[in-house]
């Protein structure tokens, strides 16, 4: 299969700067990190220590930082059949809720997913919006900003988007929700 980067050197490279900073910035403990980039690239740390992330294609996996293996979590994140022309599952966004559950969703996804990294359970806790769609005017829409507050609740931010091909993008709103979903 096509592989687009080295993953072992990226986990080594990963580790050794997880490792970097906490000794130079005297941290005995890491609760949550995401490191952004190329939304490929995505990666979080679970409360486990090790790195989660998913592939492009929506392929669940954990980076265990005490060996450097990979392993797929046998999980995919479900496609929308959104109005798009590229097929986009990575992950978009995850945090640590306060049961220690990974909340996460996927690019272009509808649906919240929880994961027990202390049983490799996955939890597809239904659609994040009420309806099909937020904007009459978008082709899909995703979660790129979540986290929860000191009551467990979690609050997102559902953003849209509209940029087919033959239409530039233009600005249609985003709009922030809560859920009580880890309670």
């Amino acid at each position: 299969g096509f592989v687009e980067f080295d993953a072992v050197e990226y986990c080594k490279n990963l580790v050794a700067l997880l490792a970097r900073m906490t000794e130079q910035n005297g941290v005995s403990a890491i609760r949550q990190i995401a490191f952004t980039g190329q939304a490929e690239s995505l990666v979080v740390l679970g409360k486990d220590g090790h790195i989660y992330s998913a592939s492009r294609t929506g392929h669940v996996y954990r980076i265990r930082t005490d060996t450097l293996e990979i392993q797929d979590l046998n999980y995919q994140f479900k496609h929308e059949p959104f109005e798009y022309h590229t097929f986009y599952n990575n992950l978009a966004i995850a945090r640590t809720g306060p049961d220690g559950k990974l909340y996460m969703s996927a690019m272009y996804s509808k649906n919240l997913v929880a994961l027990d990294t202390d049983t490799d359970t996955f939890q597809d806790l239904g659609p994040y919006l009420t309806t099909d769609r937020y904007s009459y005017d978008e082709n899909r829409n995703c979660i790129f900003g979540m986290d929860f507050d000191s009551e467990g609740v979690l609050w997102y931010v559902v953003t849209s988007l509209n940029n087919y091909e033959a239409n530039l993008e233009y600005g249609i709103p985003a709009g922030l929700y809560r859920w009580d979903v880890a309670r």
